[in-house]
């Protein structure tokens, strides 16, 4: 099957004069290695500070690596400058942990959504608003939200938001970066089954955003991705298909991820429900 995405002996490196007076650099990253195809569902699990979403802003292109190689569609990415990573960005997709953080607090929700087509396409007013519309829906929210301030809706919705502005410009690759982590177990539920639905085979597969998601939760990874890489310290140090990893972790990062799971299998349902 084609490769849409894939990253070779990633490094990433960041000088540690932030943080004291050496001139010592931190490896955030290390040889980090790994391919997403087409429609996939991958979920990268990790503890705090194991390079999970140093990895995600690499393989978005809001960072760039200290060595190795991106390739978005055999297109090297790691070499191109700013002005020509604007027309792969939209293609590749990244939904934050904090959605508030995302939006202009003066926003109204349209004016959130038709933002990426007033930068990125050619469209009217009057386009935008139903596009704006017809996506809010396929979220799970209403379209008479669209004159809201982004500031008077709920958590959840607010996440649901970003989730429809991410897929304003149909990306190839969607990476969630904790994005339902400040969330409570319901609602995690309610945007795990959406990420399903959106994800689903009945779908065209040239339709279907290929879905990266970032976690700590090992028990959410594997209800959403056919495939988990598990991270410590800058390294991959376990991947493979979910149930068996559920099943059968072999390392001990793995294991250690396994008994801190949450109630958030309770109250999730396997077939999406919209």
């Amino acid at each position: 099957m084609e490769i849409l995405l894939s990253a070779e002996n990633l490094v990433k490196e960041y000088s540690s004069r932030r943080f004291s007076r050496s001139k010592a650099s931190v490896r955030a990253l290390d040889h980090v290695s790994l391919t997403i195809q087409p429609g996939a569902k991958i979920a990268i699990v990790g503890s705090s500070g194991s390079g999970k979403s140093t990895l995600a802003a690499c393989l978005a292109c809001l960072e760039r690596p200290t060595s190795g190689t991106i390739r978005f569609k055999n297109r090297e990415l790691t070499r191109l400058s700013e002005k020509e990573l604007r027309n792969i960005r939209p293609h590749i997709q990244l939904v934050f942990q904090d959605a508030a953080t995302a939006f202009n607090p003066n926003f109204t929700v349209l004016e959130v959504l038709e933002e990426p087509w007033i930068l990125q396409t050619k469209s009217n007013a009057e386009e935008r608003r139903e596009r704006a519309a017809e996506l809010l829906v396929r979220v799970g929210l209403a379209p008479g939200i669209l004159g809201r301030i982004t500031t008077d809706l709920s958590g959840g919705q607010r996440q649901r938001l970003a989730l429809a502005r991410a897929l304003a410009l149909k990306p190839k690759i969607l990476i969630l970066d904790e994005a339902l982590s400040a969330l409570d177990y319901s609602v995690q539920a309610q945007i795990a089954n959406l990420l399903l639905d959106l994800s689903d085979a009945s779908f065209p597969l040239l339709e279907r955003p290929a879905i990266v998601l970032i976690t700590h939760e090992l028990l959410m990874a594997a209800r959403l991705a056919d495939e988990i890489v598990v991270m410590q310290n800058g390294r991959i140090v376990e991947n493979g298909p979910s149930q068996k990893l559920i099943g059968d972790p072999e390392h001990p990062a793995t294991q250690a991820l396994l008994a801190n799971t949450s109630g958030f299998n309770s109250v999730f349902e396997k077939r999406p429900t919209l």
